[in-house]
């Protein structure tokens, strides 16, 4: 089966590295990153868009910002039976098929951990003959879980879709305080990494909720006690319920909904 990757994002690059058994076809307006994920792959880049051959399925790599553009040139030489395989958030359905005259459309929320093969993916399916086809393809970089409707997408965009940059940024602020009390910048950030690669190892094989698995990190006036409630008394709950719905009502104005 050949795929088109349109657009060579660090999501659909993530997503592309893992597949194995597809006759690979890239392109992106730049030509380098197409060209790096086709040797990559033993794949084939294109410079121009319109030496795209018809593919099985294409991927949608670009920024949703760009896919209007995109579309406009892309169109006249869609062919409407492939399966479009969007990565773009906060571009439904309805858009995709109406700028491309696609019949069939996933829609997925993917994240970065797919490069080593950890990322997690919600799918969406529009009008797919075989989906099990594409639950295949992105199970080779993580797990997936297959949503029933296309709402659920956008709503779990800036959780799973944009939660590594969260803990990411957690990392910097914890490793920048160790290294404010004396240790040096790789061991603290040697203890973040694995703190962080440890928790999350054991909140996903546990059958414990993760406010049990805090209760047992917690003693009674204890030092992460103390520190967790400072936390609370900070606002922690409110900064993200906050900054989370400054998410949704992105997603809303990339929909065109604001």
């Amino acid at each position: 089966m050949k795929i088109a990757v349109l657009g060579c994002g660090n999501l659909a690059t993530a997503v592309v590295s893992k597949l194995e058994g597809f006759e690979i076809h890239t392109y992106t307006p730049s030509f380098m990153r197409a060209e790096k994920l086709a040797i990559k792959k033993g794949g084939i880049s294109h410079r121009k868009l319109k030496d795209v051959p018809a593919t099985d399925y294409i991927i949608l790599g670009m920024k949703p910002q760009q896919f209007d553009e995109f579309s406009k040139d892309f169109k006249n030489h869609f062919d409407s039976d492939t399966v479009v395989i969007s990565l773009l958030a906060g571009t439904d359905v309805a858009t995709i098929k109406k700028s491309l005259g696609a019949k069939s459309v996933a829609r997925v929320m993917s994240n970065t951990p797919a490069l080593v093969g950890e990322g997690l993916h919600a799918l969406f399916f529009s009008d797919v003959e075989k989906p099990e086809i594409v639950e295949k393809m992105f199970k080779a970089s993580g797990e997936i879980i297959t949503l029933d409707s296309e709402e659920k997408i956008d709503a779990i965009t800036h959780f799973s879709g944009s939660g590594p940059a969260y803990l990411f940024d957690l990392a910097r602020i914890l490793t920048a305080e160790l290294e404010k009390r004396g240790l040096t910048s790789e061991q603290a950030s040697l203890a973040i990494k694995q703190t962080l690669r440890g928790s999350s190892i054991l909140l996903k094989n546990s059958d414990l909720s993760a406010i049990e698995l805090r209760k047992q990190v917690t003693s009674k006036a204890g030092v992460t006690e103390k520190v967790l409630e400072s936390l609370w008394e900070s606002g922690i709950d409110k900064a993200y319920e906050k900054a989370l719905v400054a998410g949704d009502e992105k997603i809303a104005q990339l929909k065109g909904k604001l």
